[in-house]
């Protein structure tokens, strides 16, 4: 397991990030999220291998699941997106935690849910 010894800040529209725990197996993120803003622009997002569970330390989250949304609270069970799963998040201001296995740019696609739902890669059958 590699522990970064400096975190560095990675700001987003919808608040910011930092990533102190990442390995060929794992990455754990402490994520910020303030202004109500969704996360991609609006937009959904979706990963080809991450699998991801979120859990809020302090606030509420609302955690859009191709298109249900969670409200997170402090106390909850974490709450898992399988890969191939259209998500996003927002919150006026609050403080989660993300597990997940290793994270990569090259994995993640965005749009809109119906774009994602009808993606040519998609296997509906995978992301349930």
């Amino acid at each position: 397991m590699k522990i970064t010894d400096e975190w560095t800040k990675v700001n987003k529209n919808w608040g910011w990030e930092f990533a102190p725990i990442s390995d060929d197996a794992k990455c754990v993120k402490l994520l910020f999220c303030e202004n109500n803003i969704w996360s991609s622009d609006g937009l959904y997002h979706m990963h080809l291998e991450k699998d991801e569970s979120f859990v809020v330390v302090w606030g509420e989250l609302d955690l859009d699941i191709d298109g249900r949304v969670y409200r997170l609270k402090p106390g909850d069970r974490p709450l898992r997106v399988k890969p191939l799963t259209p998500h996003r998040f927002r919150s006026d201001f609050c403080q989660f935690l993300e597990g997940s296995t290793p994270d990569s740019p090259e994995d993640t696609v965005r749009g809109t849910l119906e774009d994602l739902r009808n993606w040519s890669g998609l296997n509906r059958q995978a992301a349930h």
